[in-house]
């Protein structure tokens, strides 16, 4: 049997599909599973051993522009379409990933959106589960599809990284066995929490005897933001600076007594490497984000409902500012995870 999952989006959507693709393997372990993603996205999915074969598509606004993106879309669904797939998951949520899965030429198309999916969509395909169907966490979204069609158990799998194809040469080189990661920035900006309560954050767990390394992406803004939080907090610390692949991170996080930081991949990946974890969520909905499967602290602002209700009176997680998050409350959460707290 031939599955292919196409999921376009982003780092850590890569991630949350890992149970689905994980219980698959189990449930059939000699079927061809491959996995359609836009380029950018397919590293964080090294770790996972569930998968044969990683299918890349330029993401919108590529400098390739769209003709090189439509040549190479073209280019694998020709493979695809002469090696005949079985069955096609998209998990996409947008037009794109589905005429990708009608062109394919599968035998049985399935889909999965949270959001309504317009006419005539759900006509085309064989199964086409709701926004209402598709459970609160993004887990289920992808796994309770793929449940129904591949008769996979009830419950879905931890998040997947596998040890062996982690990197410890940073850890080995620079003894960071047992050190606290904080990976403070992220490229949704009402998602940042304020370079001073990071600092005064670093100064409580180095008083503690905490080994702290701040991580970050490649992108300038979060470098920057993580070499403010050094030169406000004056703590010795090691930072990464975007220099980590996913396996040399996930080596990391491996070895890490804690990790702290708001919604981002990295996050989903501590989660993935059963790293216990403090997870600070302002605007982010946590019954649609939380860390899966994980030891785990959630942290967030203290605000009334008054506070982030909309005009149409709908309470709205999402209005929910970082800023309001105290840095006591974190340090509080801090320290129940590294004295073995468990959630």
């Amino acid at each position: 049997m031939k599955l292919l999952f196409i999921k376009l989006k982003h780092i850590g959507d890569a991630l949350l599909l890992t149970p689905t693709l994980e219980a698959a393997r189990r449930r059939h372990p000699d079927a061809e599973i491959s996995v359609w993603l836009r380029s950018g996205t397919e590293g964080i999915l090294s770790g996972c051993t569930a998968l044969d074969r990683l299918l890349v598509t330029s993401p919108p606004g590529a400098s390739s522009g769209w003709a090189s993106r439509i040549a190479t879309d073209f280019s694998t669904l020709s493979m695809l379409r002469q090696e005949g797939i079985d069955l096609v998951f998209d998990l996409s949520e947008g037009p794109r990933g589905r005429w990708l899965s009608l062109a394919t030429g599968a035998r049985f198309i399935a889909c999965a959106s949270t959001d309504a999916i317009p006419k005539p969509w759900p006509a085309l395909f064989d199964v086409c589960k709701p926004y209402h169907a598709c459970g609160d966490h993004r887990v289920l979204h992808d796994y309770l599809l793929a449940k129904e069609l591949l008769d996979l158990p009830e419950e879905a799998p931890p998040l997947q990284f596998a040890r062996e194809r982690a990197n410890f040469d940073l850890v080995r080189q620079n003894g960071l066995e047992g050190a606290v990661v904080l990976h403070p920035a992220t490229r949704w900006k009402r998602k940042m929490w304020p370079v001073a309560h990071w600092a005064a954050l670093c100064r409580h767990l180095d008083a503690l005897g905490c080994r702290l390394v701040l991580s970050s992406g490649p992108v300038e803004d979060e470098v920057r933001a993580c070499r403010e939080i050094q030169a406000s907090s004056g703590v010795p610390m090691l930072l990464t600076e975007g220099r980590l692949d996913w396996a040399a991170m996930a080596g990391l996080l491996m070895s890490a007594r804690l990790f702290i930081g708001v919604d981002t991949a990295a996050m989903h990946l501590a989660a993935a490497c059963q790293t216990p974890l403090v997870a600070l969520f302002g605007p982010t909905v946590e019954s649609a984000w939380r860390p899966w499967k994980c030891d785990h602290v959630l942290v967030t602002p203290r605000m009334s409902d008054a506070e982030i209700t909309r005009p149409d009176g709908h309470v709205d997680l999402r209005l929910r500012k970082i800023d309001r998050i105290e840095v006591t409350d974190v340090l509080h959460a801090c320290q129940q995870m590294l004295a073995g707290g468990r959630t």
